[in-house]
């Protein structure tokens, strides 16, 4: 019965591991600070408004966002750590489905 409520406990802890991940991604999507979006909104209008055909008729002008900083280490370090903590929560799962075996050890210790 123990090592039923242990497996369930380590299930629970594995999908709220998930979901903590998961939810910067959906915050992130929602940067106002993040030039590509700036410039899809500009181009497509917002996600919110509804399509009417006279919206459809006048196309937005093309906005064009020109980016040549070089290496981005702040987005290199953000896919780092998503990575690692990919690898902790792989790591995690493996160990929490492992099958153990206790096995006893020979002249009774």
């Amino acid at each position: 019965m123990k090592a039923c409520r242990q497996h369930r406990f380590r299930l629970a802890a594995a999908t709220l591991a998930v979901a903590a991940l998961s939810a910067p991604v959906g915050a992130a999507a929602a940067n106002e600070g993040n030039a590509l979006l700036r410039n899809d909104r500009a181009h497509f209008g917002s996600e919110m408004a509804p399509a009417t055909a006279d919206t459809r008729s006048t196309p937005a002008p093309a906005v064009v966002v020109r980016v040549d900083e070089g290496f981005d280490w702040v987005s290199a370090g953000v896919g780092a750590a998503g990575g690692f903590g990919a690898l902790l929560l792989a790591a995690g799962a493996a160990s929490a489905f492992r099958r153990r075996t206790d096995t006893a050890v020979a002249g009774g210790r």
